[in-house]
């Protein structure tokens, strides 16, 4: 009887990772074979306090899953969800105990790109570690190849869009009944909100389309990063009045609502460690087009996309200007623009689809 030993984040902090490997976790099991069984470690469970107990209760559960690597993989597959920064010397010794296990194979999900566009010492032994046969799996082909170009010990990747995890029986986005030329432009942006996400960039293009004379709104949802950034926002708002709202975090129905009420959503992210943007995603999902800055998956993610996606030093309050006076002065208006984003989401969930069919075959198929 074949089996699989996953090893990823489960309850713990509510994060892109852990969404995803939880997301797989579940179809992994659903689409197993029959007669293959998924073995799950958890390395997680909500445990993340730094009080001495919560550290030995890590450093157990760190050591459970890797004794269950050594002693009970030999002929098994390994699914392992790559930690980022100090966590990675967790992720190397799994990796390590799999292959002194004996598992046949051994998948490395990659979440963050704190690796990928420099050279790291601990991503440089997990590649080593991992062995020639290891599969590294990124986000996006881009973020694949960058990662196999910085660390020639890697043979092998793939990519699977983190569009799998989203719930992709989406509505319809029912564009025939939102306006083509809006009387007022609605924007939004959503994210974990502070500068380096693009807090300030997103307040500045607001104030920018209304010195130009558009009149526009802008909808902030989600939490704020630090008091700083919430007091930012709070003076923004007060400066600005009904134009600028602060909806708070969201989720759901409501936030689903949220996006199909936008005309255009904002991510001007500057954050180092960017991958996708979940959110960027979820715009797309219900028709609603995104004006993002490309950092690797991002630019795969809207490509095709004519100028959705701006270089890194490009002014994008400037930008954002440029391209609503272009979409109000043509005729269609944002029609197109709306059928133009479902359509790529669509395309995106096809081809994640069969990333994960991809997977699903590498983890549970017959070896060479």
């Amino acid at each position: 009887m074949r089996s699989l030993n996953y090893v990823g984040p489960f309850p713990g902090p509510i994060t892109g990772q852990t969404v995803m490997t939880l997301h797989i976790h579940d179809r992994l099991i659903r689409e197993a074979p029959e007669g293959v069984s998924v073995i799950a470690y958890d390395i997680v469970r909500g445990d993340t306090g730094s009080k001495p107990k919560d550290m030995l209760i890590k450093a157990g559960r760190a050591l459970g899953t890797i004794s269950g690597l050594v002693f009970g993989g030999r002929g098994r597959n390994c699914y392992i969800s790559v930690d980022a920064n100090r966590g990675m010397v967790n992720t190397v010794a799994y990796a390590a105990a799999a292959r002194l296990g004996g598992a046949r194979r051994i998948v490395l999900h990659h979440h963050t790109r704190a690796h990928v566009d420099r050279a790291l010492p601990l991503m440089r032994m997990l590649a080593k570690t991992a062995g020639p046969r290891a599969v590294h799996l990124c986000i996006c082909p881009s973020m694949a190849a960058n990662l196999a170009q910085r660390y020639p010990a890697i043979n092998h990747t793939t990519s699977m869009s983190n569009v799998i995890s989203l719930d992709t029986d989406r509505p319809e986005t029912r564009s025939a009944l939102r306006a083509s030329h809006p009387e007022v432009w609605r924007l939004g942006h959503m994210s974990r909100m502070n500068m380096a996400k693009g807090l300030g960039r997103a307040v500045e293009t607001l104030e920018t389309l209304l010195e130009a004379g558009i009149p526009a709104r802008l909808s902030l949802a989600g939490s704020f990063s630090s008091q700083a950034d919430r007091d930012f926002a709070e003076s923004a708002a007060e400066r600005l009045g009904p134009a600028l709202e602060l909806v708070g975090p969201i989720f759901g129905e409501e936030k689903t609502a949220w996006f199909r009420e936008l005309d255009i959503f904002l991510f001007p992210s500057l954050y180092r460690n960017e991958t996708q943007g979940i959110v960027n995603l979820e715009a797309l999902a219900v028709g609603t087009p995104v004006l993002a800055y490309g950092g690797h998956c991002i630019a795969d993610d809207l490509a095709g996309l004519t100028d959705w996606c701006l270089p890194p030093d490009a002014d994008y309050p400037a930008e954002a200007l440029a391209f609503i006076s272009r979409v109000k002065a043509s005729e269609a208006g944002l029609t197109p623009l709306r059928a133009q984003a479902g359509e790529r989401f669509h395309g995106l969930v096809a081809n994640a689809n069969g990333a994960f069919g991809q997977l699903v075959d590498f983890c549970f198929g017959e070896t060479e």
